[in-house]
């Protein structure tokens, strides 16, 4: 029976009208050629390609010795070297269909062979579905027609549409693009397959077309000669070449043949010619993103199209088109357009360029043919609007030829099967089309007819296409389930997960709801809703799993969206239902990415603003604060159980590629790690309060760490980076003064993830590279050691201090050990040259400290008053400073570093000598803040207003009896000053970082007062300038008051500053002086402390001292 089927495809393919009478020869004609030899076959072959010209006699008597005499009369002239072609082509066809039936048989000799080495196994030979040779030799064969047709001046056989037919068919047969599913290779979430695309294509020699012997003006080898020249490439360089490819240039030559000899009838090529391109065209412009492809195809449509030549109207009887386009044609060239992918283009050149260099392209082609052809005009980039609009014009046409159909009762039951298919198929192509439009969010301008449509906004244009998304899924249900139409429409249900993922990025209001009513029309016409059927469920056409999971998984992230994690979680509780009842089989697997959806919903739902969309409310009662934030922890741990039944249930299946991830863990700690209450707030007026909230918030990450132990220890999962930058995060928040546990907490939480083993240890083990390719361990990295460091920071104790610097020292130490290269001798990079290839210790199993560890460690230092602070935090800057110089660019020291320096020096006097620094034994402190500054300018480092806040509080902090060392800490502080108001006054305009604010003057004042003896004109004219300075720039604050009544000399000398009455009792505040002297400062509303009492300003003056 199946060698009957095939003598049937390759007389139909021959064109005889009568095969019954040829079923017998060809049968035992293939099965001898069957049983030969591949050698032998090969042998025949290039028998009949050595012969340059074959008679037309010869030709004749082969024919005659396989066809019986009765078909002799109706066959042409062309017709024995169809059967030449024929049967170079169709053998190694019945070859392969023989010997995939015989798999099986082939597979259990196999296993004989192994064990009799006397039995051979049976011949192999190359597919025809992959293997372009018999396709490659039949269309020599054709060109050989040609030439001869070409030199003899028409007195040889003309190749007819038949013989273009065959040879375009052994190219049509072979793959132009394939989706084959990885089983190794799967995505880890969801466990769907991933699909490797892949494409016959071969290496060959550029052929030309034949030389017209009377001198035609169009000849094609010196346009492609010229274009190789113009590009630079050699015309005998060897090409890629495609299936689509190769058809495309037959159909060139077919036309090219056919403008030669004058367009007869016989040899105009068909509709399906054209259509067998443009289906592949489309295939290879939607699996592969190739816009060329979608522009070949619309010009090819064109070319149908268009009038053929004023000379040859007279002589054909037939329509004056190319060939008349049919409905597929329409319906190939609209999924071409509409399944064109602009976010996943792999094509960088214009639209219109042919990949293929030997192609001519379709314009060109048309003026060779003297056809006038209709021009359209190119965007210039890949705009995926620009593509459906086009495709929307031919649906016009499409829609048209139905609605004529319904008018005309008379058309064929073939014609209109065919037009409610393509119909149908163009309907589902456009709106899958508006759907990816709308997803991808493709705004790209393009010069074309300018409509409503082209002055709309990316928004507006992306609702557009929702809606019309949905209008053409209305039509395609419409079509379907029409009485009239007794063809069966192909609904796949991948329309519905279009439309649905596109609600899912809409802004309208009504998006949640529209999500829902296509989702339950999906459920309704595939018979999925009730639950209860599942038993007697029958599969139906076009229903894939997949599509059905996308559905389900869309409309949950529109209720995500909404932030409706209830409604969210009642669909997924839909999706779980049809993966309990197995109606849709073991390839329905929910999606790993639709459980972390909900448990993200539920992380940041709030009950008491939740969106009620149609009237529905939540069925839980609304819960505020901490409760409602535990409540929604506690929703996602749920989820995250049945996720992990999900995973057991698919391993005890047998599909170990469903494998979780650390994604749907860090979800649920991340919600548990919301659960604490921030203890910042000033809002604690009770210290009971706060310390329940601090005990409530331990327990709280404690659970949280409980999670981590069961992610990692029970399931075998290993976390990652953002899991432990989670709970580090969080335990560094919960570290204050007086709570060093959670600093400690932090601090172990990192050194579980340590390796425990020295580095060098490890090197010397001969299999460590074969353990570290294969472990999957997260190390942590420079932001994990800096969480920790911050969590000590701050504590601010000294204790903390030591602790963060003993953390630093250890990061340091291993990251120098693990820059080793290990090579296959033993040496390492001190040894050779680092460039050399070798093993390396990555980064991410030994972190480098950068700037912010050293910063946050110099900034700990610098606050904990410990008496080596500004020795430890100096000495942390040299090695930043020496890691710089040594070329390291990243570690180059900034102004809050050599701030946070000076800041030391304040509570911690430098021990030590420094070079550069004689002040005839150890450096003051002013000294030394001020030489701090000088480096940080030669470094190229800006100083702000902190900077010089300082340096100004440094001198002022001058506690020697030495009369030398206080007059050049006073020096040095109003240098500093002097410095900084050039500076404001310089950049006013753009430089408001480093100007004088109320720290500056407050400092000054102390300087004046601590530095300058009590009376002296210096300090009283100091004071003076200094106040009125201060009140001009609008920073007077109660700092600067305070210092100021410090400092003067009597009571009378200050409310004379401050203009102010001097009778008994009056309080002075800063409320009380004109708003014009605080405009600027950020003042604190204290009760005022002077008072205009002499008893009490003597008492007051007896205790300033100099401090």
């Amino acid at each position: 029976h199946q060698r009957h089927k095939r003598a049937l495809v390759l007389c139909c393919l021959l064109g005889i009208p009568s095969a019954s009478s040829l079923l017998i020869p060809h049968q035992s004609s293939l099965q001898n050629r069957l049983r030969r030899s591949p050698s032998g076959w090969q042998t025949s072959l290039h028998a009949e390609e050595q012969d340059d010209v074959v008679t037309s006699d010869a030709k004749s008597r082969v024919s005659s010795q396989h066809f019986p005499d009765s078909t002799q009369n109706y066959l042409s002239s062309t017709t024995p070297y169809n059967l030449d072609i024929a049967r170079t082509l169709f053998p190694p066809l019945f070859f392969n269909l023989y010997q995939y039936k015989k798999k099986q048989h082939q597979q259990t000799q196999a296993k004989e062979c192994s064990n009799n080495p006397s039995v051979r196994h049976l011949p192999q030979r190359p597919s025809p579905f992959l293997d372009p040779s018999s396709a490659q030799t039949a269309e020599r064969m054709l060109r050989r027609m040609m030439e001869n047709r070409y030199r003899s001046d028409g007195r040889t056989a003309c190749p007819d549409y038949r013989t273009f037919n065959l040879v375009a068919g052994a190219f049509g047969r072979m793959r132009c693009g394939t989706s084959r599913p990885q089983r190794q290779q799967r995505k880890q979430r969801g466990g769907k397959r991933s699909k490797e695309k892949t494409v016959v294509s071969w290496k060959e020699e550029p052929k030309h077309n034949p030389k017209f012997r009377s001198g035609d003006s169009h000849n094609y080898n010196q346009i492609v000669a010229t274009t190789d020249q113009a590009e630079g490439r050699n015309a005998n360089t060897p090409v890629t070449m495609t299936p689509v490819d190769k058809l495309q240039e037959l159909l060139q030559l077919q036309l090219q043949l056919c403008h030669y000899e004058g367009w007869s009838l016989g040899l105009r090529p068909s509709v399906s010619t054209y259509n067998r391109i443009l289906k592949r065209l489309a295939f290879r412009s939607g699996n592969f993103s190739r816009g060329g492809d979608a522009i070949q195809a619309l010009e090819w449509l064109q070319l149908m199209k268009s009038p053929l030549p004023a000379t040859y109207l007279d002589d054909i009887s037939r329509e004056d088109m190319m060939c008349c386009p049919n409905a597929m044609s329409y319906a190939y060239v609209i999924e071409a357009l509409s399944s064109y992918d602009a976010a996943t283009a792999s094509v960088t050149k214009q639209l219109s360029t042919i990949i293929n260099p030997t192609l001519q392209s379709v314009e060109t082609l048309s003026m060779e043919l003297d056809v006038d052809m209709e021009v359209f005009a190119v965007p210039n980039g890949n705009s995926l609007e620009w593509f459906i609009r086009e495709a929307e014009k031919l649906l016009v046409v499409l829609e048209e030829q139905y609605h004529q159909m319904l008018e005309n009762s008379n058309d064929g039951s073939e014609n209109r099967s065919e037009l409610i298919t393509a119909l149908a198929h163009s309907y589902k192509c456009i709106l899958k089309g508006w759907g990816r439009y709308s997803v991808t969010g493709d705004g790209t301008k393009y010069s074309s007819v300018q409509d409503d449509f082209d002055d709309a906004t990316p928004s507006q244009k992306r609702e557009f296409a929702i809606t019309r998304a949905n209008e053409l899924l209305c039509r395609l249900e419409e079509l379907s389930n029409e009485k009239r139409s007794a063809t069966q429409v192909n609904f796949p249900s991948g329309v519905y997960s279009s439309v649905v993922l596109a609600l899912s990025v809409s802004r309208r209001s009504t998006a949640a709801f529209l999500s829902e009513e296509v989702m339950q029309r999906m459920l309704a016409r595939y018979e999925l809703n009730d639950l209860s059927k599942a038993e007697s469920f029958v599969s139906p056409s076009g229903l894939h799993a997949e599509d059905v999971v996308t559905a389900l998984s869309g409309c949950i992230a529109v209720y995500a969206k909404n932030k409706d994690a209830p409604r969210a979680e009642s669909v997924l509780n839909k999706m779980i239902g049809l993966y309990n009842d197995g109606r849709l089989g073991d390839s329905f697997v929910p999606d790993v990415r639709a459980y972390c959806t909900v448990m993200t919903a539920w992380s940041k739902y709030d009950a008491t603003n939740a969106q009620n969309d149609g009237g529905k409310s939540s069925s839980h009662s609304v819960l505020t604060g901490r409760k409602q934030r535990v409540y929604n922890a506690d929703r996602v741990e749920y989820i995250l159980t049945r996720l992990e039944d999900l995973a057991e249930s698919e391993a005890s299946k047998g599909n170990n590629d469903f494998v979780l991830d650390a994604t749907p863990y860090n979800i649920a700690i991340h919600s548990r790690v919301q659960a604490i209450n921030r203890l910042d707030k000033p809002s604690y007026s009770d210290k009971a309060v706060f310390y329940e909230d601090e005990k409530a918030n331990e327990r709280t990450l404690l659970h949280a760490m409980t999670l981590l132990d069961h992610m990692e220890y029970d399931k075998g999962i290993p976390p990652d980076s953002y899991t432990l930058s989670i709970l580090l995060h969080a335990w560094a928040q919960q570290s204050r003064p007086g709570n060093e546990k959670a600093a400690d907490q932090a601090e172990g939480l990192l050194r579980r993830r340590i390796q425990s083993d020295d580095v060098k240890k490890s090197l010397d083990n001969s299999n460590m590279r074969t353990k570290r390719e294969k472990s999957k361990d997260v190390w942590p990295n420079s932001k994990h050691y800096s969480s920790v460091l911050k969590a000590h920071a701050k504590t601010k104790s000294a204790a903390g201090a030591k602790k963060a610097l003993s953390l630093l020292s250890e990061m340091e130490r291993r990251y120098s050990n693990a820059d080793i290269i290990l090579y296959d001798d033993g040496s390492n990079c001190k040894e050779k040259d680092t460039n050399v290839s070798g093993y390396h210790i990555e980064e991410r199993d030994a972190a480098k400290a950068d700037l912010v560890c050293y910063s946050i460690v110099i900034d700990c230092f610098a606050n904990s008053r410990l008496p080596e602070a500004s020795a430890v935090a100096y000495r942390l800057l040299q090695s930043l400073e020496a890691k710089y110089n040594g070329g390291d660019t990243s570690m180059k020291p900034n102004t809050r570093i050599y701030t946070a320096v000076i800041l030391s020096l304040v509570h911690s006097p430098y021990i030590g000598n420094i070079e550069g620094i004689d002040d005839g034994g150890e450096p003051s402190q002013s000294s030394m803040a001020w030489y701090i500054l000088e480096k940080m300018k030669e470094n190229g480092v800006a100083p702000n207003s902190f900077t010089y806040n300082y340096i100004i509080n440094c001198a002022a902090q001058c506690n020697s009896g030495d009369v030398k060392a206080r007059r050049l800490s006073f020096e040095i502080a109003i240098r500093a000053f002097q410095e900084l108001r050039k500076t404001g006054d310089a950049g006013s305009d753009h430089n408001d970082a480093c100007q004088p604010d109320s720290f500056t003057f407050a400092f000054v004042l102390k300087a004046c007062n601590n530095l300058l003896p009590i009376g002296s004109p210096l300090r009283t004219k100091v004071l003076t300038h200094t106040f009125q300075e201060c009140c001009r720039a609008g920073y007077l604050n109660d700092a600067v008051l305070d210092r100021l009544w410090n400092g003067v000399s009597s009571s009378e000398e200050f409310y004379s500053l401050v203009g102010c009455d001097t009778s008994e009792g009056n309080k002075i505040s800063v409320q009380d002086l004109p708003l014009e002297w605080r405009r600027n400062s950020a003042n604190g509303k204290r009760k005022a402390t002077r008072v205009n009492d002499k008893e009490t300003w003597e008492k007051g003056k007896s205790l300033a001292t100099f401090k």
